[in-house]
């Protein structure tokens, strides 16, 4: 026993002593490797995820544009159609002629308009209304007082 208490301090002793044992650790630059991976991936994920969140914020924004957009067309095609029939007292295929009769009737104190027909004819409409009992009414006194061809475009 004494020889094995003797063998032991030995050892401790000389263990103790190495500066080996006192600065390293098993396998420690094993450990360190992969922690300073795990960071950089840590620090590539993060990257990588506000670099999606950026991509995703534009997408939005650039969809809710084109909503937007959409809505506004929508808009202006709605109001553009409120009053869908016309009393045309001319269609022209030649476009000069249709805009020298709208600024003949224009000067007559008409709200004139050129609007495209079928087959390429250009349609001068000098009033619109939202229903046809008005539209009648009124190409009544317009053949009478301005055009005696007028005639009621609806618009589709």
């Amino acid at each position: 026993m004494k020889k094995s208490v003797l063998l032991f301090s030995v050892v401790m002793l000389i263990v103790s002593s190495c500066n080996f044992f006192e600065n390293h650790t098993l396998f420690s630059n094993d450990v360190d490797t992969l922690l300073a991976y795990s960071q950089k991936l840590d620090s590539s994920l993060k990257a990588d995820a506000i670099k999606h969140q950026q991509e995703i914020l534009k997408i939005k924004l650039e969809s809710n544009a084109k909503i937007d957009s959409l809505q506004n067309l929508y808009e202006e095609q709605k109001t553009k159609y409120k009053n869908r029939y016309h009393i045309i007292v001319g269609a022209f295929k030649t476009p000069e002629y249709a805009l020298n009769y709208s600024k003949v009737m224009s000067n007559k104190g008409y709200n004139s308009q050129i609007i495209m027909g079928k087959y390429g004819f250009r349609l001068v409409s000098i009033c619109s209304f939202s229903n046809l009992k008005s539209t009648i009414n009124e190409l009544r006194s317009i053949r009478d007082s301005v055009e005696p061809d007028s005639w009621v475009f609806v618009r589709k």
